[in-house]
């Protein structure tokens, strides 16, 4: 039995064993692109879980098209279950991939997001919401995201310094004709209480919660994009 959880006029359908923190974190990439990205035409979520990332950005009319991948037949089941609960099937594609090996080469992104597991060189290979054993879900996806990449698309992922920062991805994403746009933390210990009204529609004591948690969490954002 799936639980559901609304973004604006979009159910989306998931169990929470499939939650890896994309559940809160959807509401800051909704606030990130729309202050620093702006819409785009088609928008891709790597390691989507059900897709909370992607689907909220669809509702918030940041994108027309939407496309997500994840290794686990269950999110990718999850997934299908939003698409026909929301009559999305004109708007949204799910592939089950492991990386980006199932992803047909016609595929063409502006914008990729996504929440991967923060964890590098873990060798846990049961947790793969946290854990990126000899970071394989990293360096796979920054070595094959070239030919799905439009010339002026970007990647936005969140990462934590609890576990990483941008040196630990630089020579993955350099080596492979990227380069590093920026990056940032989510929120500081003052921001937390301001500016709460550029969430729109988003209830003040959730973004609160929100911004507390990213901020305990030491979430940052790394945004990159092909080399000049």
């Amino acid at each position: 039995m799936y639980s559901k959880i609304n973004y604006k006029d979009i159910t989306v359908r998931f169990l929470w064993t499939l939650n890896g923190g994309g559940i809160l974190f959807a509401h800051e990439f909704v606030h990130v692109v729309s202050r620093k990205i702006g819409k785009v035409g088609h928008v891709f979520e790597y390691c989507a879980g059900p897709g909370f990332i992607g689907f909220s950005l669809l509702a918030n009319h940041l994108c027309d098209r939407l496309t997500l991948a994840d290794v686990n037949p269950k999110a990718v089941e999850a997934v299908k279950a939003t698409i026909r609960e929301n009559d999305l099937q004109d708007k949204v594609t799910v592939y089950q991939s492991d990386g980006l090996e199932a992803i047909p080469e016609h595929e063409q992104w502006d914008l990729v997001v996504g929440n991967p597991p923060w964890v590098l060189n873990s060798s846990n290979k049961r947790e793969i919401k946290v854990c990126d054993p000899g970071s394989r879900v990293h360096e796979g996806f920054y070595r094959d995201i070239g030919k799905f990449l439009k010339p002026n698309g970007s990647i936005l992922f969140i990462e934590s310094f609890w576990y990483t920062n941008v040196n630990s991805f630089k020579g993955m994403i350099e080596e492979n004709g990227l380069e590093i746009s920026e990056s940032f933390r989510s929120v500081s210990f003052s921001e937390i209480f301001k500016k709460t009204d550029e969430y729109e529609g988003v209830n003040r004591s959730l973004i609160l919660f929100l911004r507390l948690a990213l901020f305990l969490r030491d979430a940052y954002f790394i945004r990159s994009r092909k080399r000049a």
